[in-house]
Protein backbone atom coordinates (compact mmCIF):
# COMPACT_ATOMS: atom_id res chain seq x y z
CA UNK A 1 0.00 0.00 0.00
CA UNK A 2 1.51 3.33 -1.05
CA UNK A 3 1.82 6.38 1.18
CA UNK A 4 -0.33 8.27 -1.29
CA UNK A 5 -3.12 5.71 -0.94
CA UNK A 6 -2.78 5.84 2.83
CA UNK A 7 -3.19 9.62 2.93
CA UNK A 8 -5.79 10.08 0.18
CA UNK A 9 -9.27 11.00 1.37
CA UNK A 10 -11.80 8.31 0.36
CA UNK A 11 -15.33 9.19 -0.71
CA UNK A 12 -17.67 9.57 2.29
CA UNK A 13 -19.61 6.46 1.26
CA UNK A 14 -16.48 4.33 1.82
CA UNK A 15 -16.30 5.40 5.47
CA UNK A 16 -20.05 4.83 5.87
CA UNK A 17 -19.69 1.33 4.38
CA UNK A 18 -16.82 0.62 6.77
CA UNK A 19 -18.98 1.71 9.71
CA UNK A 20 -21.77 -0.62 8.58
CA UNK A 21 -19.40 -3.58 8.28
CA UNK A 22 -17.81 -2.69 11.62
CA UNK A 23 -21.15 -2.93 13.40
CA UNK A 24 -21.81 -6.41 12.05
CA UNK A 25 -18.29 -7.79 12.44
CA UNK A 26 -17.92 -6.60 16.04
CA UNK A 27 -21.04 -8.57 17.03
CA UNK A 28 -20.20 -11.63 14.90
CA UNK A 29 -23.44 -11.08 12.97
CA UNK A 30 -22.23 -12.12 9.49
CA UNK A 31 -23.32 -15.28 7.73
CA UNK A 32 -20.58 -17.19 5.83
CA UNK A 33 -21.79 -15.61 2.57
CA UNK A 34 -21.74 -12.14 4.13
CA UNK A 35 -18.28 -12.77 5.56
CA UNK A 36 -17.07 -13.59 2.05
CA UNK A 37 -18.76 -10.40 0.80
CA UNK A 38 -16.99 -8.41 3.53
CA UNK A 39 -13.59 -9.95 2.66
CA UNK A 40 -14.16 -9.06 -1.00
CA UNK A 41 -15.10 -5.50 -0.05
CA UNK A 42 -11.97 -5.20 2.08
CA UNK A 43 -9.72 -6.40 -0.75
CA UNK A 44 -11.41 -4.46 -3.54
CA UNK A 45 -9.77 -1.08 -2.88
CA UNK A 46 -6.90 0.17 -0.70
CA UNK A 47 -9.13 2.92 0.68
CA UNK A 48 -11.46 0.22 2.07
CA UNK A 49 -8.59 -1.29 4.05
CA UNK A 50 -7.41 2.15 5.20
CA UNK A 51 -10.91 3.11 6.37
CA UNK A 52 -11.23 -0.22 8.20
CA UNK A 53 -7.87 0.12 9.95
CA UNK A 54 -8.50 3.72 10.97
CA UNK A 55 -11.93 2.82 12.37
CA UNK A 56 -10.43 0.00 14.40
CA UNK A 57 -7.88 2.41 15.82
CA UNK A 58 -10.53 5.01 16.62
CA UNK A 59 -12.66 2.44 18.46
CA UNK A 60 -9.84 1.02 20.61
CA UNK A 61 -10.74 3.04 23.74
CA UNK A 62 -14.43 2.08 23.44
CA UNK A 63 -14.42 -1.74 23.24
CA UNK A 64 -16.40 -1.95 26.48
CA UNK A 65 -19.38 0.39 26.63
CA UNK A 66 -22.59 0.70 28.58
CA UNK A 67 -25.86 -0.07 26.81
CA UNK A 68 -28.02 1.85 29.30
CA UNK A 69 -29.25 4.31 26.68
CA UNK A 70 -32.88 4.69 25.64
CA UNK A 71 -33.94 3.14 22.36
CA UNK A 72 -35.41 6.46 21.20
CA UNK A 73 -32.12 8.27 21.79
CA UNK A 74 -30.17 5.60 19.94
CA UNK A 75 -32.59 5.62 17.02
CA UNK A 76 -32.26 9.40 16.71
CA UNK A 77 -28.49 9.10 16.91
CA UNK A 78 -28.42 6.46 14.17
CA UNK A 79 -30.36 8.79 11.89
CA UNK A 80 -28.08 11.73 12.63
CA UNK A 81 -24.86 9.82 12.14
CA UNK A 82 -25.99 8.06 8.91
CA UNK A 83 -24.85 4.65 10.18
CA UNK A 84 -25.56 1.77 7.81
CA UNK A 85 -29.12 0.48 8.32
CA UNK A 86 -28.14 -2.74 6.60
CA UNK A 87 -25.88 -3.72 9.50
CA UNK A 88 -28.20 -2.35 12.18
CA UNK A 89 -31.21 -4.34 10.97
CA UNK A 90 -29.15 -7.53 10.97
CA UNK A 91 -28.47 -7.45 14.71
CA UNK A 92 -30.35 -7.78 18.00
CA UNK A 93 -31.33 -4.75 20.09
CA UNK A 94 -28.60 -5.08 22.74
CA UNK A 95 -25.89 -5.69 20.17
CA UNK A 96 -27.06 -2.71 18.13
CA UNK A 97 -26.98 -0.53 21.23
CA UNK A 98 -23.43 -1.57 22.10
CA UNK A 99 -22.02 -1.13 18.60
CA UNK A 100 -23.86 2.09 17.82
CA UNK A 101 -22.90 3.64 21.14
CA UNK A 102 -19.26 2.65 20.67
CA UNK A 103 -19.27 4.24 17.21
CA UNK A 104 -21.00 7.35 18.48
CA UNK A 105 -18.52 7.74 21.30
CA UNK A 106 -15.58 7.22 18.96
CA UNK A 107 -17.04 9.73 16.50
CA UNK A 108 -17.49 12.28 19.26
CA UNK A 109 -13.74 12.09 19.92
CA UNK A 110 -12.55 11.82 16.32
CA UNK A 111 -15.01 12.52 13.45
CA UNK A 112 -15.08 9.22 11.57
CA UNK A 113 -16.07 10.62 8.17
CA UNK A 114 -12.98 12.88 8.11
CA UNK A 115 -10.40 10.24 9.02
CA UNK A 116 -8.50 10.73 5.77
CA UNK A 117 -8.53 14.53 5.52
CA UNK A 118 -5.06 16.03 5.13
CA UNK A 119 -5.77 18.68 7.77
CA UNK A 120 -8.20 17.80 10.53
CA UNK A 121 -9.11 18.42 14.16
CA UNK A 122 -10.84 16.32 16.79
CA UNK A 123 -13.51 17.29 19.31
CA UNK A 124 -12.42 20.27 21.41
CA UNK A 125 -9.26 20.80 19.36
CA UNK A 126 -8.16 23.86 17.36
CA UNK A 127 -5.04 23.64 15.24
CA UNK A 128 -2.78 25.82 13.12
CA UNK A 129 -1.29 24.43 9.91
CA UNK A 130 1.48 26.05 7.87
CA UNK A 131 0.69 25.63 4.17
CA UNK A 132 3.33 25.02 1.46
CA UNK A 133 3.07 28.55 -0.01
CA UNK A 134 3.60 30.23 3.38
CA UNK A 135 -0.08 30.80 4.10
CA UNK A 136 -1.62 29.67 7.38
CA UNK A 137 -4.72 27.54 8.00
CA UNK A 138 -6.56 27.56 11.33
CA UNK A 139 -9.20 24.89 11.91
CA UNK A 140 -11.89 24.99 14.55
CA UNK A 141 -12.82 21.82 16.46
CA UNK A 142 -14.18 18.90 14.37
CA UNK A 143 -13.10 20.48 11.09
CA UNK A 144 -11.32 19.10 8.03
CA UNK A 145 -9.66 20.47 4.89
CA UNK A 146 -7.60 19.13 1.99
CA UNK A 147 -4.94 20.73 -0.18
CA UNK A 148 -6.10 20.36 -3.78
CA UNK A 149 -2.74 20.93 -5.46
CA UNK A 150 0.35 20.92 -3.21
CA UNK A 151 2.09 24.28 -3.54
CA UNK A 152 -0.57 25.58 -5.91
CA UNK A 153 -2.32 28.65 -4.53
CA UNK A 154 -4.85 28.97 -7.30
CA UNK A 155 -6.55 25.67 -6.49
CA UNK A 156 -5.82 26.04 -2.78
CA UNK A 157 -7.99 24.19 -0.29
CA UNK A 158 -11.29 22.41 -0.03
CA UNK A 159 -13.07 22.87 3.29
CA UNK A 160 -14.62 19.46 3.84
CA UNK A 161 -16.27 20.13 7.19
CA UNK A 162 -16.40 22.68 9.98
CA UNK A 163 -14.87 26.14 10.21
CA UNK A 164 -11.58 27.37 8.76
CA UNK A 165 -9.70 30.65 8.86
CA UNK A 166 -7.11 31.09 6.10
CA UNK A 167 -4.45 33.79 6.30
CA UNK A 168 -3.16 33.97 2.72
CA UNK A 169 0.40 35.12 2.18
CA UNK A 170 0.61 38.07 -0.19
CA UNK A 171 1.43 36.93 -3.73
CA UNK A 172 0.66 37.74 -7.35
CA UNK A 173 -1.59 34.72 -7.85
CA UNK A 174 -4.75 34.49 -5.74
CA UNK A 175 -5.35 31.86 -3.09
CA UNK A 176 -8.37 29.66 -3.77
CA UNK A 177 -10.85 27.87 -1.49
CA UNK A 178 -13.74 25.59 -2.46
CA UNK A 179 -16.76 24.55 -0.40
CA UNK A 180 -19.06 22.44 -2.51
CA UNK A 181 -20.24 24.66 -5.36
CA UNK A 182 -18.92 27.83 -3.72
CA UNK A 183 -15.51 29.10 -4.84
CA UNK A 184 -13.55 31.96 -3.29
CA UNK A 185 -10.26 33.65 -4.09
CA UNK A 186 -8.22 36.56 -2.72
CA UNK A 187 -4.63 37.77 -2.86
CA UNK A 188 -3.73 38.29 0.80
CA UNK A 189 -5.10 38.50 4.30
CA UNK A 190 -7.66 36.53 6.25
CA UNK A 191 -10.89 34.92 5.09
CA UNK A 192 -13.17 32.58 7.02
CA UNK A 193 -15.23 29.68 5.73
CA UNK A 194 -17.99 27.57 7.27
CA UNK A 195 -19.20 24.21 5.98
CA UNK A 196 -21.64 22.57 8.40
CA UNK A 197 -25.04 20.89 8.06
CA UNK A 198 -25.31 21.76 4.36
CA UNK A 199 -24.74 25.48 4.97
CA UNK A 200 -21.70 27.21 3.47
CA UNK A 201 -20.45 30.63 4.45
CA UNK A 202 -17.64 32.84 3.20
CA UNK A 203 -16.52 35.91 5.16
CA UNK A 204 -13.96 38.53 4.17
CA UNK A 205 -12.19 39.31 7.44
CA UNK A 206 -9.66 42.02 6.60
CA UNK A 207 -9.21 42.03 2.79
CA UNK A 208 -11.60 41.87 -0.20
CA UNK A 209 -12.80 38.37 -1.12
CA UNK A 210 -14.14 37.32 -4.53
CA UNK A 211 -16.81 34.61 -4.46
CA UNK A 212 -18.21 32.54 -7.34
CA UNK A 213 -21.54 30.76 -6.90
CA UNK A 214 -23.23 28.29 -9.27
CA UNK A 215 -25.37 30.15 -11.79
CA UNK A 216 -24.34 33.55 -10.45
CA UNK A 217 -21.83 36.22 -11.35
CA UNK A 218 -18.73 36.63 -9.22
CA UNK A 219 -19.25 38.84 -6.18
CA UNK A 220 -16.74 40.96 -4.33
CA UNK A 221 -17.10 40.95 -0.53
CA UNK A 222 -15.63 43.97 1.23
CA UNK A 223 -13.80 43.38 4.51
CA UNK A 224 -16.29 42.65 7.26
CA UNK A 225 -18.92 41.25 4.86
CA UNK A 226 -20.04 37.68 4.29
CA UNK A 227 -22.51 35.50 2.42
CA UNK A 228 -24.26 32.20 3.08
CA UNK A 229 -25.03 29.56 0.45
CA UNK A 230 -27.41 26.65 1.14
CA UNK A 231 -27.09 24.95 -2.25
CA UNK A 232 -30.06 26.79 -3.78
CA UNK A 233 -29.61 30.47 -2.99
CA UNK A 234 -27.28 32.84 -1.24
CA UNK A 235 -28.01 35.58 1.27
CA UNK A 236 -25.79 38.29 2.69
CA UNK A 237 -24.93 37.76 6.34
CA UNK A 238 -26.18 40.36 8.79
CA UNK A 239 -23.60 42.58 10.47
CA UNK A 240 -24.08 40.84 13.85
CA UNK A 241 -23.38 37.48 12.19
CA UNK A 242 -20.04 38.68 10.83
CA UNK A 243 -18.86 40.81 13.75
CA UNK A 244 -16.26 38.89 15.82
CA UNK A 245 -17.02 35.77 13.77
CA UNK A 246 -13.36 34.65 14.04
CA UNK A 247 -13.24 34.91 17.85
CA UNK A 248 -13.17 31.09 18.04
CA UNK A 249 -9.47 31.26 17.08
CA UNK A 250 -8.83 32.55 20.61
CA UNK A 251 -11.21 30.04 22.19
CA UNK A 252 -13.98 32.59 22.66
CA UNK A 253 -17.42 32.95 21.13
CA UNK A 254 -18.65 36.54 20.98
CA UNK A 255 -22.32 36.88 20.10
CA UNK A 256 -24.33 40.04 19.47
CA UNK A 257 -28.11 39.48 19.66
CA UNK A 258 -27.94 36.05 18.04
CA UNK A 259 -30.29 33.06 18.37
CA UNK A 260 -29.28 30.55 21.04
CA UNK A 261 -28.95 28.03 18.20
CA UNK A 262 -25.78 29.84 17.08
CA UNK A 263 -24.20 29.31 20.50
CA UNK A 264 -25.18 25.62 20.66
CA UNK A 265 -23.87 25.05 17.11
CA UNK A 266 -20.53 26.54 18.18
CA UNK A 267 -20.37 24.52 21.42
CA UNK A 268 -21.22 21.12 19.86
CA UNK A 269 -17.74 20.57 18.33
CA UNK A 270 -16.28 20.98 21.83
CA UNK A 271 -18.65 18.53 23.52
CA UNK A 272 -17.92 14.80 23.80
CA UNK A 273 -21.62 14.10 24.27
CA UNK A 274 -24.52 14.69 21.89
CA UNK A 275 -26.12 18.10 22.43
CA UNK A 276 -29.55 18.98 21.01
CA UNK A 277 -31.86 21.96 21.35
CA UNK A 278 -35.60 22.38 20.84
CA UNK A 279 -36.88 24.81 18.21
CA UNK A 280 -38.48 27.05 20.85
CA UNK A 281 -35.26 27.32 22.87
CA UNK A 282 -33.18 27.81 19.71
CA UNK A 283 -35.04 31.06 18.93
CA UNK A 284 -34.11 32.76 22.23
CA UNK A 285 -31.69 35.63 21.51
CA UNK A 286 -28.46 35.92 23.47
CA UNK A 287 -25.45 38.22 23.69
CA UNK A 288 -22.17 37.76 25.49
CA UNK A 289 -18.68 36.29 25.54
CA UNK A 290 -18.58 32.51 25.98
CA UNK A 291 -15.64 30.18 26.65
CA UNK A 292 -15.40 27.36 24.10
CA UNK A 293 -12.80 25.47 26.13
CA UNK A 294 -15.02 25.22 29.23
CA UNK A 295 -18.29 24.04 27.71
CA UNK A 296 -19.86 22.69 30.92
CA UNK A 297 -19.43 26.07 32.60
CA UNK A 298 -20.72 27.81 29.47
CA UNK A 299 -23.87 25.67 29.45
CA UNK A 300 -24.43 26.27 33.16
CA UNK A 301 -24.01 30.00 32.60
CA UNK A 302 -26.59 30.22 29.83
CA UNK A 303 -29.01 28.13 31.92
CA UNK A 304 -28.69 30.69 34.72
CA UNK A 305 -28.96 33.74 32.45
CA UNK A 306 -31.68 32.72 30.00
CA UNK A 307 -35.10 31.00 30.30
CA UNK A 308 -33.82 27.52 29.45
CA UNK A 309 -32.96 24.28 31.23
CA UNK A 310 -30.56 21.47 30.45
CA UNK A 311 -31.98 17.94 30.47
CA UNK A 312 -29.47 15.10 30.71
CA UNK A 313 -30.03 11.53 29.54
CA UNK A 314 -27.19 9.52 31.01
CA UNK A 315 -23.62 10.73 30.51
CA UNK A 316 -23.62 11.46 26.80
CA UNK A 317 -26.95 13.02 25.77
CA UNK A 318 -28.02 16.58 26.62
CA UNK A 319 -31.02 18.58 25.44
CA UNK A 320 -31.61 22.31 25.80
CA UNK A 321 -35.28 23.22 26.20
CA UNK A 322 -37.33 26.20 27.46
CA UNK A 323 -37.14 26.66 31.24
Amino acid sequence: MTNRAMSAAPPPHVVNEAIGWMMAVREDALTPAERAEFDAWLARDVTHRCAWDRLNGALTPFHSVSTSVSGAALAASIDRQAISRRAALRKGGGAVAASVLALLLADRVTPLVDLFAQYRTSTGQRRRFDLPDGSVLMLDARSAADLVAPGGRRHGLTIDEGIALVDARAAESPFGVAIGGLRAKWREGRAMFVNRAGVRQAIAVDHPLFVDLPGSASRMLAPGRGIQWDGNRFVELASNEVLNSASWVEGKLILHDRPLRALIDAVRPYQMGILSITEQAARIHVSGVFDLDRTEETLEMIASLFPIRIVRFGRFFLRIEPG
